[in-house]
């Protein structure tokens, strides 16, 4: 278990440092929580607009799946207690953190896994393989950042994007299956 931390960490370094001025505010608004609302708010209504009849149901399922991803995460984080990067003091001088210091924990990455559910739900839901290209290069931009700002180690975002994606089969199935009974 210790090696793989040494190379979570050595990998989140190496990551960490392919940074450009230019990036900067790109991965900064993909990872702020303004830029994750416009953003989820903006596939939400594609894919209500793609669910005609089932518009409603399709809001409130994939809000569900969201919502329920975003309490386990912070369940998860709780009882994992892993630090950020930015805690690390041996990172202190070594790091491109854009993002401020906060006190949140580090694993799994909420970003990742919410970003993801909401993307694959959205693909699975819209149909369309356009949507479904833009979607899923949106979730994984901002599971990237969350890398790039500095708050998360690559196996918080790994995981994160594994089980938002998890989630959201799990939400897309529960919402066939309401359809199915209705």
């Amino acid at each position: 278990m210790n090696e793989l931390i040494t190379f979570d960490k050595e990998l989140f370094l190496y990551l960490n440092s392919k940074h450009t001025p230019w990036l900067d505010p790109i991965m900064s608004f993909l990872s702020s929580y303004f830029g994750l609302a416009v953003i989820a708010l903006c596939i939400l209504i594609y894919t209500m607009y793609r669910c005609k009849e089932w518009k409603w149901s399709v809001a409130v399922f994939v809000s569900l799946t969201v919502a329920t991803t975003n309490l386990i995460n912070n369940i998860v984080k709780i009882i994992i207690a892993r630090p950020r990067p930015i805690h690390e003091d041996a990172f202190s001088d070594i790091i491109h953190a854009i993002e401020k210091y906060d006190a949140a924990y580090s694993f799994f990455s909420a970003h990742s896994s919410t970003a993801l559910a909401l993307a694959v739900f959205a693909a699975l839901a819209a149909k369309s393989r356009c949507f479904t290209a833009i979607v899923l290069l949106w979730g994984l931009g901002v599971a990237y950042s969350r890398i790039y700002v500095g708050k998360h180690y690559p196996l918080d975002v790994i995981v994160g994007i594994l089980f938002g994606s998890i989630m959201a089969f799990v939400g897309y199935k529960l919402f066939n299956y309401y359809k199915k009974k209705h």
